[in-house]
């Protein structure tokens, strides 16, 4: 045993011995690597396949996405638009009822208000027409008074000459 410590100590490998080894490991190296290049290569192939896929995929979701966006925003812009046309039209229906409402207490008011002048000229017009009627009553007595006085001034004028042509 000895004797084969001592020869691997003292043995020393040629040029070519370790030329040789070196290049078989180096061809064991290659074989590796070749693997592995190939195994990369396999590996990168599965990898882009299932980026592609997933590329596809996040499109075909993104396109789904934006269509189902663009329908639930067409129905929220439709629904919108139905509960606007519907507040609107109330809207218009209670502002028609309170304007008709305020109309007709207007036309209430202006009616009343008509009839308290028709009130008041009828009474006007019956003041005026006892005015009238005095005025007329008055005027026929009054005439009748002057009459009465031309008469008797006729009269007290007529005594007078009288009493004058006996003085003289």
């Amino acid at each position: 045993m000895s004797n084969t410590k001592t020869n691997t100590i003292d043995y020393e490998p040629t040029n070519r011995e370790i030329l040789d080894a070196i290049l078989d490991f180096s061809k064991s190296v290659d074989i590796r690597f070749d693997n592995v290049d190939k195994e990369f290569v396999k590996v990168r192939a599965e990898l882009h396949s299932e980026i592609d896929q997933l590329r596809s995929e996040m499109n075909q979701g993104f396109a789904d996405l934006r269509s189902e966006l663009r329908t639930e925003m067409n129905q929220g812009f439709a629904d919108l638009r139905s509960e606007l046309r519907t507040e609107m039209n109330q809207g218009f229906a209670d502002l028609r009822s309170e304007l008709r409402s305020e109309m007709n207490e207007g036309f209430t008011d202006v009616r009343n208000q008509i009839k308290e002048i028709r009130i008041r000229l009828d009474d006007i017009e019956g003041r005026l027409e006892k005015i009238e009627k005095r005025t007329i009553e008055d005027s026929d007595v009054a005439a009748k008074d002057i009459i009465a006085l031309q008469k008797e001034v006729k009269i007290l004028k007529q005594k007078v000459l009288k009493l004058e042509a006996h003085r003289v």
